[in-house]
């Protein structure tokens, strides 16, 4: 919108003031092509003898853009028409006038154009734009208003879901089992289950490691056949034992504590090349899931397997570019659909995906060479503190 060609046009101005004393404002509309667009100027004057050369607004609109002029301090805004801050709040309006919204009569008489062409004028302009009462003309501005900011907001999420399409497009794979073996090791370090049901001086045990399940004798007998039978040691929870099936040890757990599955979660950051001289850093959270098969015995549910599972998922993206800002990918799930799907905003509430401390994956500073980043000193501070920050880390 060219401001100062609008300027210096000059004010259309009131031939006469009307006199219904319940009329406070009229309207004048005219229209100018600026720059080989059509704009529709909207003037508004106060119904007063001394008010009718100067408008007290002049309200310009095109298809694309509005804006509106107040001639006493000779700027600029892109306020509504109609902001119904407490029922009124006309542009041309004094702010401090609140009226209930439920006299809509007295805005209608109070705010009037000064023809039938002005009218005519204005529904020519907004073409398609239909208004709830011909009476309440400025529903046409209000609407137009409406649709340029639908249409910006709609043109700005279409280019920030090609720039997250095209960031998912340039993101290199992830190497999931490799992951997921590292994990094992460093997060769960091995972490194994023996579970163990006690009957007198014997015990049933189920290994989550290999699955088997086997019996034996903790407490040793005083008969010759009680010599014959298989010798273990006596299992107590939270001790360390040893699988007599796999050899893997583990940690005892009484099958009565078992609630079906119980799982443990944890959080790496593991950075790759992105582009030329990018970084993608993931945040993924890691899971291992002990699961302990039972079915229903003569008496009691009895031992019949065991299982372990890893899993993990990615929970954020930071990409990092030299020279542009940064940004941050969240994955998310549609309920509704049955989908998992990345966006590129966070979100709200109790809800809200938080990228906490974690420890550093070490093939991150091997994927920093060769990146802006490469002299970050991030293994030093990560080698400094078993779990941090690399995202804000790497913001700084």
């Amino acid at each position: 919108m060219k401001k100062k060609a609008i300027e210096k046009i000059p004010y259309m101005t009131l031939p006469a003031c009307d006199p219904d004393e319940t009329v406070l404002y009229i309207g004048r509309t005219a229209w100018r092509n600026i720059d080989h667009e059509r704009h529709i100027i909207l003037e508004v004057y106060e119904n007063k003898e001394d008010r009718l050369q100067v408008p007290v607004v002049r309200y310009v609109a095109t298809k694309k853009d509005w804006g509106i002029y107040d001639t006493e301090t000779e700027t600029w805004s892109r306020r509504k028409m109609d902001s119904y801050i407490y029922g009124s709040g006309f542009c041309w309006e004094d702010e401090r006038i609140h009226r209930p919204y439920n006299m809509c009569g007295s805005r209608k008489h109070e705010n009037r154009l000064y023809s039938a062409e002005d009218l005519s004028r204005i529904k020519k302009f907004f073409g398609k734009i239909r208004a709830y009462s011909e009476e309440e003309w400025w529903d046409y501005f209000e609407k137009n208003e409406a649709m340029i900011k639908n249409e910006k907001r709609s043109r700005a999420y279409r280019r920030r879901r090609e720039r997250l399409e095209d960031r998912q497009r340039n993101t290199p794979p992830l190497d999931e089992q490799a992951l997921l073996d590292w994990a094992d090791a460093c997060v769960f370090h091995k972490r194994h289950y023996l579970y163990y049901k006690k009957r007198h001086s014997r015990a049933d045990l189920c290994c989550s490691a290999c699955g088997g399940t086997y019996s034996g004798k903790w407490k040793p007998g005083m008969s010759y056949e009680s010599q014959l039978e298989r010798l273990i040691e006596e299992p107590r929870e939270g001790l360390l034992g040893k699988c007599t099936l796999c050899g893997a040890h583990g940690i005892y757990k009484p099958q009565g504590k078992v609630k079906g599955s119980h799982r443990m979660k944890g959080y790496v950051f593991l950075a790759d090349r992105y582009l030329d001289q990018g970084v993608v850093l993931r945040y993924i959270e890691l899971g291992k899931e002990w699961q302990l098969e039972q079915i229903c015995g003569e008496k009691e549910p009895e031992m019949y397997g065991a299982h372990e599972k890893l899993d993990g998922v990615e929970i954020a993206r930071t990409y990092f570019l030299p020279g542009k800002d940064v940004r941050t990918d969240f994955h998310k799930h549609d309920p509704w659909k049955g989908e998992d799907f990345w966006d590129d905003c966070n979100l709200y509430g109790n809800a809200n995906i938080c990228i906490n401390k974690a420890p550093v994956h070490p093939d991150t500073f091997e994927n920093l060479e060769g990146t802006f980043l490469q002299y970050s000193a991030l293994k030093e501070y990560a080698c400094a503190w078993k779990e941090v920050n690399a995202k804000e880390y790497l913001e700084r």
